[in-house]
């Protein structure tokens, strides 16, 4: 056999399952998850002593709230990147030193 041979792979294979494009099981789990806290909270609210007319939107907006918060943070853009990965990148980035060894000074030079 010839071990020197090359494939060429498509750019627009995945190779993780999406049920959608950017969407597979992680992000599913996610809005699940915030889907399950959202329900409670509306079931607490339930309880609350808010007015009769009030209630229902309080409910309404907790459970999209609690949904709609994690599909925004685990949603991946054309990229492949998502809000929940950008802020990870952006705090591991910011956790490195930062020193300048060029220090530009405003005295003129003669």
């Amino acid at each position: 056999m010839d071990e020197d041979k090359e494939y060429l792979v498509p750019r627009a294979v995945r190779s993780r399952m999406e049920f959608f494009p950017g969407f597979g099981v992680p992000e599913i789990a996610a809005v699940g998850a915030g889907g399950a806290i959202g329900f409670l909270l509306q079931y607490l609210f339930s309880f609350s002593p808010f007015p009769t007319g009030v209630k229902p939107f309080i409910k309404i907006v907790t459970l999209t709230l609690c949904t709609g918060v994690p599909y925004m943070a685990v949603k991946q853009d054309a990229f492949g990147t998502s809000l929940y990965t950008q802020l990870k990148a952006f705090k591991k980035w910011n956790s490195r030193p930062k020193k300048y060894l060029y220090v530009l000074s405003r005295r003129l030079e003669k």
